[in-house]
């Protein structure tokens, strides 16, 4: 065997490195597009129940008040909650902030006097939340 049979070698092409890099793109762009995602806050709040309907009674700053207009839900215990009812109370100066006592009527959770739960708020498709993200810087 003499060493001028490696030079005439050629590489093998690999389309299988080809498919699976076209299979990666096409999985997260495919995710980006129509996957939806949430805003979270957590929140602390005393609840009550009655007949399998409560009561999460919490505080919230005037600028936090913003996220209850935009249909949110619960996440407690790795559940999707969805609220039924909100309702208000007068708001009031705390610490010279701005407050209100916000009522949460929701299904049955749990006999916890004291919840710590998530609030999920703004839903968006992950590109306009990229989106969003590059327009502000």
């Amino acid at each position: 065997m003499n060493n001028y049979e490696f030079y005439n070698l050629k590489p093998k092409k690999k389309y299988y490195l080809y498919t699976m890099f076209i299979i990666m793109i096409t999985t997260i762009l495919y995710y980006i597009f129509n996957y939806n995602s949430y805003d979270k806050k957590t929140i602390v709040g005393l609840n009550s129940c009655q007949n399998k309907i409560c009561e999460i009674k919490i505080t919230l700053n005037y600028e936090e008040m913003k996220i209850l207009d935009q249909q949110p839900r619960i996440e407690y215990q790795h559940k999707k909650i969805k609220i039924k009812k909100i309702l208000y109370s007068e708001p009031y100066l705390s610490n010279s902030i701005p407050v209100s006592d916000v009522t949460i009527i929701v299904d049955d959770l749990s006999d916890n006097n004291i919840i710590e739960f998530k609030l999920e708020y703004n839903k968006q498709k992950i590109i306009k939340k990229i989106k969003n993200i590059l327009e502000r810087n």
